[in-house]
């Protein structure tokens, strides 16, 4: 008999503790610093730019059904090209304050960040709330009188009867569990140990159960913990923590069979509530890493766990860093899931499609194969048209292409005089004379687009970033192999259409790598260029101490991905609008945009800029 199929770990949530010490984190290090920056990548995603202490953070919010979570990132995602309002809203209103307080609502999954203005007298206060909630995520931002002034998503009546999130209407909190205690309150531990000792019998599932339903903000990830925790004799460590108390790292209890009595369980649980609440509440926290077993990291936790091998969990100085790396990991994959889970379904349709085409091909082939047969119908047909009898369905005749002459019976249409079933017959033999070598050239291309298809399946199969998924796309679509969607042609024929260059003469190219690069040919379109067209973080030239155009390579927020041809290409054209155009090597200054500044009530076509690195080039 086979041995039973080990049981797969949980998944690690971002959960009501999770928050906890992530709120801790941020207290420590951003309050009291001021937002300087405000970007919404996506919907349901923001970008907090907080310079605190000294330092520069980056604070992500995201109200992802599936990613719902809040932590300091080093990640900057690329914006896109018109600020959502929601964005605007928030530069308008917390863009410049000051980070007064960071908390957590109750022990639930909503955070608060108050900010103030620094204005002189009575400042403005607002608070920006994170509801982190799965499917019920959100983004709101309330003034000082409880008003939604929006919300990343607005819940209307229709959504939502109980609670709708509109501007101008109160901010109504999450609605609280009822009857459920604070896991953190004086008298938690003994309603804790009351509730497992009112079962007459307890397993591990009936106790996280009933974990669940005694205390608010107790995922179902952390009751299993608790309880499997409660359950074990003696918990391995991690090298790691090898010599750490029971707050740092894990509990010590007498064991726990398949059914326990309740009394000794909730003995056995006391130590566990100590090691993960009573840590938690002196902020004794112990942050892991975890990973899985292809060496991905998959979730972060304030504390080692039990439910996870302990050779996969990495101990780290702080939980925010190990969220960053492990939901990078995941919206990586998720993206890479999408990206390549669209172009496989994309794939899998040509190919049947192909393939039902390679049938249609075969059965041109086999009639094909018969166009002989057809002549001599139609030959034998006119040799014998006084046999024939009108409204016949068919005639025998001999068939004098047979050495052995014997005898052939050939179908009729009865609608039809033998003259014209003669002629039919005729037509059928050229439609299948000619079709034979156009099928064999057709088949062939089915046969070579089906092989590159499957091909390209298996490649996707190995890829590991949305961007390469993305590309493999691209070059099958360049290639003919897949159709471009209506969204794709679209996309695409905006990019070509370019920007409104509203009259000034700019020209704009397209390199073969995709890349868009613009030229300003007067002074007045100069202008235009670095202070109306480019964004902060596209790359601009010059061409060091001359005149010369000013040249942009369009980025999308991306410049470090641009690749080193093109930027030689955008230098030799600058090189090339330039004083210097006749000389033999020009060195061309290029810098991002947001370095680049025109002083005030300089000449048009005037900038100043710096952290510039030079190209020597030949025009």
């Amino acid at each position: 008999m086979n041995a039973p199929a080990p049981n797969k770990p949980p998944k690690i949530p971002f959960d009501s503790l999770t928050l906890r010490v992530v709120v801790a984190e941020l207290r420590r290090q951003l309050i009291g610093g001021q937002i300087q920056d405000m970007r919404q990548p996506t919907p349901t995603e923001l970008l907090l730019g907080v310079r605190s202490q000294g330092r520069s953070f980056l604070l992500l919010l995201s109200a992802d059904a599936r990613l719902a979570r809040a932590h300091l990132t080093a990640t900057r995602r690329p914006n896109p090209p018109t600020p959502p309002n929601f964005c605007m809203l928030l530069r308008k209103w917390i863009v410049g304050y000051t980070i007064r307080d960071i908390r957590q609502r109750d022990f639930d999954r909503v955070l608060e960040i108050e900010v103030a203005s620094r204005q002189e007298g009575e400042p403005t206060t607002v608070t920006l709330i994170a509801e982190l909630m799965g499917k019920h995520s959100n983004l709101i931002l309330v003034n000082a009188h409880g008003t939604v002034l929006d919300a990343a998503k607005r819940i209307t009546h229709r959504i939502n009867r109980q609670r709708e999130t509109l501007p101008g209407l109160p901010y109504q909190p999450p609605p609280e569990p009822a009857g459920k205690a604070d896991p953190f309150a004086p008298d938690a531990l003994e309603r804790a140990l009351e509730a497992v000792r009112a079962l007459p019998e307890v397993s591990e599932k009936t106790l996280a159960r009933r974990l669940l339903e005694t205390f608010m903000g107790m995922s179902p990830f952390l009751a299993g913990e608790l309880a499997a925790r409660a359950a074990e004799y003696l918990i391995p460590r991690p090298p790691s923590l090898q010599g750490k108390g029971v707050a740092e790292g894990f509990p010590q209890s007498n064991g726990m069979t398949e059914s326990s009595s309740a009394a000794g369980v909730a003995e056995r649980l006391r130590a566990a509530w100590e090691a993960v609440f009573g840590a938690a509440a002196r902020e004794a926290y112990a942050p892991v890493l975890v990973w899985d077993e292809n060496g991905q990291p998959v979730g972060a936790y304030p504390f080692p766990l039990l439910q996870w091998p302990a050779e996969a969990q990495q101990p780290v100085p702080d939980l925010n860093l190990a969220l960053d790396t492990a939901f990078t990991a995941a919206q990586e994959r998720a993206e890479l899931e999408a990206v390549a889970g669209e172009l496989r379904g994309k794939i899998a349709r040509e190919i049947k499609r192909l393939e039902h085409q390679r049938q249609s091909v075969e059965r041109t082939g086999q009639e094909a194969a018969r166009a002989e047969e057809y002549k001599q119908n139609g030959e034998l047909i006119l040799a014998n048209l006084w046999r024939i009898h009108p409204g016949e369905t068919a005639v025998t005749v001999q068939d004098y292409f047979d050495p052995a002459l014997p005898d052939r019976t050939i179908p009729l249409d009865p609608q039809l005089s033998p003259q014209e079933n003669a002629e039919a017959c005729f037509r059928r033999y050229r439609k299948a004379r000619d079709g034979q070598e156009a099928a064999r050239e057709y088949g062939a291309r089915i046969e070579a687009a089906l092989s590159r298809l499957q091909e390209a399946q298996a490649r996707l199969e190995a890829l590991e970033t949305a961007e390469a998924a993305r590309d493999l796309r691209a070059e099958l679509v360049e290639s003919g192999l897949l159709r471009e969607s209506a969204e794709e042609a679209g996309a695409r024929e905006a990019q070509l259409a370019g920007p409104d260059l509203q009259g000034h003469k700019i020209r704009r190219l397209v390199t073969p790598e995709g890349y868009e690069i613009f030229i300003g040919e007067t002074a007045t379109a100069n202008d235009f260029l670095i202070t109306r067209l480019a964004a902060p973080n596209d790359i601009w030239l010059h061409v060091r101490a001359a005149a010369s155009a000013h040249v942009l390579i369009r980025t999308h927020g991306r410049p470090d991905a641009v690749p080193r041809s093109v930027l030689e290409q955008a230098a030799r054209l600058c090189a090339r609008h330039s004083s210097q155009k006749h000389s033999s090597l020009v060195a061309v200054d290029y810098t991002l945009k947001k370095y680049v500044r025109k002083p005030r009530g300089a000449a048009p076509g005037s900038a100043d800029y710096h952290h510039e690195t030079t190209l020597e080039v030949t025009p």
